[in-house]
């Protein structure tokens, strides 16, 4: 009891300054939802920004939606509790590389709205739903995770309680969304990008170096954590129970033929960009940012360990128990006045980021998908907008609700690979046999895909397998089995075709086999 009361009195020793450059930040992100309401004549404007996005715009807002508080506070407090084998994540996911810029191009030229319309072109309308309900029931909940990163951290940092933490991170970001749509979210998510690597570098700038009085710094921090195994990179082991290398390295590169594909949220910023050689050089350089920040995440954790290993610096036993904790009660109590701030801003921007990036996307699906396709009639420009608005306070709204609950679900970094393994997987194997084969047929995808998310249900809640290897179950067993169905069970529509190869050889081809 004594040590959270000496948190609560660490928490509210932010400046004037701090709580200016905090204060000011969130009003200018308002401020980006306002300016970019005006002109928001017809839904192609409000939800696609035109499809005239510089690709360098696309790049930053890809970069700042992919690394939300979960990551800026999630990887870091997994390595301070456990080791750095997330941190091979990153190479890892490079292996599907050359695959994703073959296809990724072909896809933004269908001209697209939604990723879910290439389904029904390539299937049927009720593959299409099905996928687009899969999305905006997984996105829904992974919103609530989101917004739930900042608040922690507002909660511990700034001594705001953790309820009115939610609804002000909330209400920020639905209203930014809200009001001036993929333009309003692709700025902010620029600027937002900045913020973030600025308040990355300055904790691991304090981090680096000794004190003022020559004590700590890497080697000695880096030592302490290396001696405690919070360095550990590596697990050839085969045991299944266990987060391995090989779980990761199977894991990220067959979501990076499923996810990448299947996600609205970042495929949509590349829809945005319009041309598909803006598209390529993007994701290129999207790549070559992410990769290095991921690695400076982990390390950040690493340091963390040994920065409060060296028992010269308090933290209390409830912190050091919840490694999601750790950076905000450093962030709090070691950051000197000014900088503070600043690293709270660039938390809480990342997360906004996401937030906004996925509202939009949820709004988005719900309206090409669901709304346009079962409406009568023929609506207003303005009223397509409006209706997107309310769409987006809705989903805004919820996601905020089911915030409130999420500290009870465990570590957020788990939480976020959990809920991809459990719908991802089925959702990843739908897409991977629509665009690389020819005899999958709508019937045997469909059927794949519950008995690849029913598998994976099973080996979450009856064995003790790791949860990495649940998205690996999950496509796996969704792409042979609809495979199989699609076989004993032609489909009288043109996906099957006599081409010898099951994978094209060029985008065009894809489109050219399946359509």
């Amino acid at each position: 009891m004594s040590s959270f009361i000496i948190l609560a009195q660490q928490n509210t020793h932010l400046s004037v300054l701090d709580y200016a450059i905090l204060g000011v930040y969130m009003l200018g992100m308002v401020g980006i939802g306002v300016w970019f309401s005006r002109g928001q004549e017809n839904e192609e404007e409000f939800l696609m920004g035109g499809r005239s996005m510089h690709w360098l715009l696309v790049t930053f807002a890809a970069v700042a939606t992919a690394f939300s508080g979960v990551s800026l506070i999630g990887a870091p407090g997994y390595a301070f509790s456990n080791d750095s084998r997330m941190l091979m994540t990153a190479p890892a996911s490079l292996l599907a590389l050359p695959i994703i810029l073959l296809v990724l191009p072909f896809l933004v030229r269908l001209r697209i709205t939604t990723v879910y319309e290439y389904l029904e072109q390539r299937f049927s309308v009720a593959l299409r739903l099905i996928a687009s309900a899969l999305f905006l029931g997984t996105k829904f909940i992974y919103v609530g995770v989101v917004i739930y990163t900042p608040a922690l951290l507002l909660s511990t940092s700034v001594g705001i309680p953790l309820l009115p933490s939610i609804l002000l991170m909330g209400c920020i970001a639905t209203a930014l969304t809200m009001m001036g749509g993929m333009k309003a979210v692709m700025w902010s998510d620029a600027i937002q990008f900045v913020i973030m690597m600025l308040g990355i570098g300055v904790i691991l700038f304090v981090l680096l170096f000794p004190d003022s009085h020559g004590l700590g710094g890497a080697a000695e921090y880096w030592k302490i954590a290396d001696h405690a195994g919070r360095t550990r990179l590596w697990d050839f082991s085969f045991n299944l129970s266990e987060l391995t290398t090989w779980s990761i390295i199977v894991c990220m590169a067959m979501a990076g033929l499923g996810s990448t594909f299947s996600d609205q949220v970042m495929m949509q910023r590349y829809f945005a960009a319009g041309g598909s050689k803006a598209v390529a050089k993007s994701y290129v350089m999207s790549t070559l940012v992410a990769l290095p920040t991921v690695v400076v995440l982990y390390v950040l954790g690493i340091l963390l360990f040994g920065f409060y290993g060296t028992g010269r610096h308090f933290i209390p036993d409830e912190i050091r128990a919840n490694g999601d904790k750790v950076l905000p009660f450093f962030v709090s109590t070691q950051l000197p006045t000014g900088l503070k701030g600043l690293v709270i801003a660039a938390i809480v921007a990342a997360t906004l980021s996401t937030v906004s990036s996925v509202l939009n996307s949820l709004c988005t699906a719900t309206v090409t998908d669901f709304y346009q396709r079962f409406r009568k009639g023929h609506t207003s420009g303005r009223s397509d907008v409006a209706l997107s608005r309310w769409l987006t306070i809705f989903w805004g709204g919820f996601g905020t609700l089911l915030a409130c609950y999420v500290d009870r679900l465990g570590m957020i970094i788990e939480q976020t690979q959990i809920l991809a393994g459990l719908v991802g997987g089925g959702l990843g194997g739908i897409f991977f046999l629509g665009l690389f084969t020819k005899r999958a047929n709508s019937t045997g995808t469909i059927v794949g895909a519950i008995v690849g998310t029913m598998a994976t249900a099973y080996v979450m809640w009856e064995t003790k397998i790791h949860f990495m290897w649940y998205y690996v179950v999950g496509m796996g067993v969704c792409v042979i089995v609809g495979y199989l169905v699609s076989l004993i069970l032609p489909s009288p529509a043109p996906a099957a075709q006599s081409n010898e190869s099951d994978l094209p050889t060029k985008p065009d081809a894809i489109v050219r086999s399946q359509m």
